[in-house]
Parts: structure tokens; sequence; C-alpha cells
């Protein structure tokens, strides 16, 4: 899209002046936020500051929607049948130990600064916002957009908008689709010195099948990630271990793929048991998320927003792929998930101590308040334009016939357990 397509340069500079103004508002919040990080469904703070911020500015606000206590949904103005509908999703829980190294603390507070300047600038149609907890994989049953999904909460959009932190500003990134398992074997405790042979060793169950999980892992197809730990192998030297459980975070270029990452998995967490004679289950630590699909029109909308105030960015970057739950957003509605720079060295990755330490600088706080002006002005173009709505939704199908939509694998599997 070019650059004539964005609103008007009026629209642009007053979108951009509210955020600006906003932003010495919200960033009290920002800070309190950051400092006071809380992770997956226990982000009782985060979820209050952020629902409270928009109902001081006109939003009528649910919270615990989809039986989540720390969700919300907020929304303000009507839609006409000649105005469009558009949904911020706001992310804000932290990492266990290293706190916001992830930048949902920046994030969340993006999608309802770029909601509460639309507002502002009085944007035609409904400007929705949607506070979904647990992002992370970290915690158990994570996938907060999973539950909003489900309990209806995005069926009145055209559009889903985040920004997310990062070490660059970047258009798009190769989202993975990814599974959580969780294994555990059980086997029989006896004396390691006067009985072994009476004991069946789930240590060496559990150690067999990460085996064959790294063999299997050589024969995967490019783009297919496996990281394991083992959680539990046993307490005492002298006794063979009668229990041992392990975690496992498999990702995949689609969701095709990953159904069939998940079946080789099981099936080499199963062959550990049955060498070892011990009993195996296996189960999903979180439901599954699919890859995502990129809104080419919204993006383009985005990066002349960026472009417009001057930020420079990178169109793609394949080398760092993730995964999120608002994969699973993407197939229900076109969406975008931009990332924005926090102003550290582009080396730091995601996840660390040190990139905690820069969602908390100065520079990252101002690189999220152009990330949110972009958010806004595409927002606008969303809400006041039909041909681009109507890009969209052909995009959309486009992609849709182009992938069709697998559903992912979720049950749970046992092995005489």
């Amino acid at each position: 899209m070019a650059e004539q397509a964005l609103p008007s340069v009026f629209v642009c500079q007053n979108l951009r002046s509210a955020v600006q103004e906003l932003g010495k508002r919200v960033r009290p919040l920002w800070r309190r936020i950051h400092t006071n990080p809380e992770t997956g469904y226990q982000e009782h703070l985060a979820s209050t500051l952020l629902g409270d911020w928009l109902g001081e500015h006109g939003f009528t606000v649910q919270r615990g929607v989809a039986d989540m206590p720390t969700a919300f949904f907020a929304k303000s103005g009507v839609s006409s049948p000649d105005d469009g509908r558009c949904i911020f999703m706001a992310e804000y829980d932290a990492l266990p130990e290293i706190g916001h190294a992830c930048g949902h603390s920046l994030s969340g507070v993006a999608s309802a600064l770029a909601a509460v300047a639309l507002a502002r600038c009085g944007a035609p149609g409904e400007i929705q916002v949607v506070g979904t907890p647990a992002e992370e994989s970290v915690v158990p049953d994570a996938g907060g957009k999973l539950r909003c999904l489900k309990a209806g909460l995005f069926r009145h959009a055209d559009a889903a908008l985040m920004a997310h932190a990062a070490n660059r500003n970047i258009l798009r990134v190769p989202v993975l689709a990814r599974a959580v398992l969780t294994a555990e074997w059980r086997g029989v405790a006896a004396h390691a010195g006067a009985a072994p042979h009476e004991g069946r060793n789930a240590l060496n169950a559990a150690i067999l099948a990460l085996n064959a999980c790294n063999a299997l892992y050589q024969q995967l197809k490019d783009g297919c990630r496996m990281n394991a730990i083992l959680t539990s192998g046993g307490t005492l030297v002298n006794t063979i271990p009668e229990y041992a459980a392990a975690s496992l975070q498999i990702r995949a270029p689609s969701r095709a793929l990953l159904n069939e990452f998940i079946e080789r998995t099981r099936a080499a967490l199963t062959s550990g048991g049955l060498a070892a004679g011990c009993q195996t289950h296996v189960a999903f630590g979180s439901p599954p998320v699919a890859d995502l699909r990129f809104s080419e029109p919204l993006l383009e909308v985005y990066g002349a927003a960026l472009r417009h105030a001057g930020v420079a960015y990178l169109p793609e970057a394949p080398e760092m792929p993730i995964s999120t739950d608002a994969g699973d957003v993407s197939y229900a509605l076109p969406c975008i998930h931009p990332f924005f720079s926090v102003g550290c060295d582009t080396t730091v990755p995601l996840h660390s101590r040190h990139f905690a330490e820069a969602c908390a600088t100065d520079e990252a706080f101002a690189s999220m308040l152009e990330a949110a002006t972009a958010l806004a002005v595409t927002g606008y173009a969303v809400l006041a334009d039909a041909s681009l709505r109507q890009r969209m939704a052909a995009a959309f199908r486009a992609d849709g016939a182009r992938e069709p939509q697998t559903p992912l694998q979720h049950k749970e599997e046992n092995n005489g357990y």
C-alpha cells in the first residue's frame, strides 16, 4: 500500500500527538507493571491497571472474561454498517525469575495506548481491547488467547492488532506452531545394591525416551524445533527410581507438520517406557498453538505508518522464529504481530535478563510510543477504510485456500499407565 493510502496527514498527526500526550500519563502504569512482574494467570495488578486506565478513558470494561480472572474485554464507540471494528490484543504476563524478559510490560501498554488514542481522536467504528493472560508457555494450560477465541471475544472484529517488544523493528518473523508435552514414567522401586533386578527403572525409561527424541530430531524437516528438560529422575541414589518426568516443547512451521511431530514425539517417549518395562503417560502441558498468518494489507499500512514517522525497520527476520498464541487468532481473522526495538544490541535475545533490563529503559518506552502510534494509524485505517477491509478479507480467504486449517491434535496417550 502506498503512503497516500494512509489516513490523512491530519489524522496521522493527531494520533501521534495523542499517543505522545497519553504516553506521559501512562508511563507510571508501565513502570508499575514492569517492576511487579506476574506470571500467567496471576497478572492481577497488570490486568487491573490496564482495565482501570481504559475505563478512565471512556471504555466499558468487562473483567474476568472467558473464565480467566485476569482477562478483560473493553470497547468504545459504535460500529455502523459503514464503519469497521478493530481489536487490540494486550499481553502482560512475565517469566518466572527473570520478570518481563519478553517485554509484555511494553506490548500490553502499547495496545491500550493505541486504543485510547483512537477513541480520543474520534475514530469511527468500534474500538476493542482484549486483555489476554498467560501467553508464555511456562505455566500449565497457557494460552489466554485460545480461551478468548473459544469464548467468542474475537467474533465481532475485522482485524486483530498488536506489536511485540524485540531487539529490532521488524514487520515479520516466522511464527511456528507449538506444543508443550509432559511425559511421565512409572516403574518399580527396588534396592539398588541388594535387588536391582526386582526394579523397573523409570529414570532409564526417561533417558532412553529423550535419546529417542534426539534421534528423531535429526530427521525432522527444516524449521522444526525441540527443547526438553528432565523434571524428575529419582530422589535416592541407592534406590531404583520408580518415577521420572520430562517436559518438552516442540515447534513446526505449520499445524500439519506440528501434528506429525506430535505423533512421532509421542512414539519416541513411549519407546523408552517399553524398553525399560515402565508405564508411560504423555499429555499436553498447554493446548497447542498455531503458526501465524500475517495480513499483508494490514502490514503494509503499519509499515507505511512507520515510514511516515521516520522509523526504520526490517521487512522480515527469518533467523528468529518464535511461537505465540496469537497464531490461532490469525486463523480466525486478519492479524498482525510486528516487533519494535527496545534499544538494546541486536545480539541480546528475548527471554534473557539483559533483555528484561532493556525493557525498563527510556529508549524502550520511546520506541513503544512509536509502535503504539503505528498501531493507532493502522487501527484507524481498519475502522474508516472499507476498501482496506475488503482487501484484508480477500487476502484472508486466499490464505485459507492455500493453507487448509488443519485442526491441532490435543489428546493424551497412556501406555499401561
